[in-house]
């Protein structure tokens, strides 16, 4: 009878943090898309890269809806790495804003990384922009998680 009553509780605590997840990832989603966009905008606007493209009527759209696209993609496989250490140890809008920050700085971080390092080396760098971006938001994302999570004593 006791082993039951376990088993039941411990059901019960997993499936409780079920809806918790969903909500957490579905913002990982649009907090990963909003920034690819914003990030490949501003990235756009700087390089003066926007050309027309077919079946898109404005390459400002196109632009927006290539960084949303693969920051939704970044921003749903980080949250569901992430969620078990960081984003469950605080609140959904302390880690969606934390986050948003993050990802933006070290986004903007890995966008001028590049240039600054031409400018200063006069070297030539066979670096993906975007890669280095991306990796860079990754990893400016998970430490201002890291930062926001209450401590414990």
């Amino acid at each position: 009878m006791l082993r039951m009553v376990r088993q039941r509780e411990s059901i019960r605590v997993v499936t409780k943090g079920i809806p918790r997840f969903g909500i957490a990832w579905l913002l990982g989603i649009v907090g990963g898309g909003l920034c690819g966009a914003a990030l490949e905008l501003v990235f756009g606007v700087l390089e003066g890269r926007f050309q027309a493209v077919d079946g898109f009527s404005s390459p400002y759209l196109y632009f927006a809806s290539f960084g949303a696209s693969y920051g939704a993609i970044l921003g749903a496989f980080i949250t569901a790495i992430a969620y078990p250490w960081l984003i469950r140890k605080t609140s959904l809008q302390r880690a969606f804003w934390t986050g948003m920050l993050g990802t933006l700085f070290g986004g903007f971080l890995g966008m001028l990384l590049p240039v600054m390092v031409r400018t200063l080396f006069g070297a030539s760098l066979n670096m993906s922009v975007e890669l280095l971006m991306a990796s860079l938001a990754i990893i400016f994302f998970l430490v201002a998680l890291a930062w926001a999570a209450p401590k414990h004593a």
